[in-house]
């Protein structure tokens, strides 16, 4: 977590990514492409295509990418999972 608002041009695909994993967390394809973009401390990626539903995607997010205003960059990496809902 930072404690200033984050360098946006240190948001890019080495610094920050989404990619499809399967159950145990193995990469099923590259990182998504898209877009980065931030306003008042509010960072945001928007995919170029949508998301799949039924899908388990991982949000990386590399120790020493992103950097502060001030050129700190994150001590630790940070990574998290989340599922799409399913359409029907």
């Amino acid at each position: 977590a930072f404690d200033e608002h984050v360098e946006l041009e240190t948001l890019h695909p080495g610094s920050f990514y989404v990619r499809p994993v399967d159950d145990e967390d193995r990469p099923l394809a590259p990182p998504l492409t898209g877009h980065y973009s931030g306003q008042e401390g509010l960072y945001n990626f928007a995919p170029d295509a949508p998301l799949r539903p039924g899908t388990r995607y991982e949000v990386v997010v590399p120790a020493g990418g992103v950097r502060d205003w001030s050129g700190n960059p994150t001590t630790t990496a940070f990574r998290s999972t989340f599922v799409t809902a399913r359409c029907e």
